[in-house]
C-alpha cells in the first residue's frame, strides 16, 4: 500500500491507536512520522468511501438506464432516442471497469 513505510518500525507504527503525541519514549522524528501515516491511512479510507459511493451511482444510473432501453413502450416514437441512452450507459460501464480497475 501506498502508505507503508518500512523504515517505520513495528513498535512504532503499534503506537498509532494510542495517544503517541504524549508518548515520551518516542521522538520527534518518530511523532511526525505516526502523524503522516494516521493522515495517510484516514485519505485513503476517505478515498474508498468515495470510491464506493461513486461506484453506487454509476451502477443504478446503468441500471435505470438499462431499463429504460429494454422496454419496448419508451420507443414508441419515431426518433430514436435510446442511442443516447445506450451511450450514457456504455460510459456508465466503463466508468465503473476504471473504478474496479483502479484507473
Amino acid at each position: 500500500m501506498v502508505f507503508v513505510n518500512k523504515t517505520i518500525p513495528l513498535e512504532v507504527i503499534r503506537k498509532i491507536t494510542t495517544d503517541f503525541e504524549a508518548d515520551a519514549a518516542l521522538d520527534a522524528a518518530q511523532k511526525g512520522q505516526l502523524r503522516g501515516l494516521r493522515n495517510d491511512l484516514l485519505k485513503y479510507l476517505i478515498r474508498q468511501y468515495e470510491v464506493k459511493i461513486s461506484k453506487g451511482q454509476i451502477i443504478e444510473e446503468t441500471k435505470d438506464i438499462l431499463m429504460r432501453i429494454m422496454n419496448p413502450a419508451s420507443h414508441a416514437s419515431l426518433v430514436p432516442l435510446y442511442e443516447e441512452e445506450l451511450r450514457k450507459a456504455i460510459d456508465g460501464i466503463t466508468q465503473l471497469k476504471n473504478f474496479l480497475n483502479g484507473v
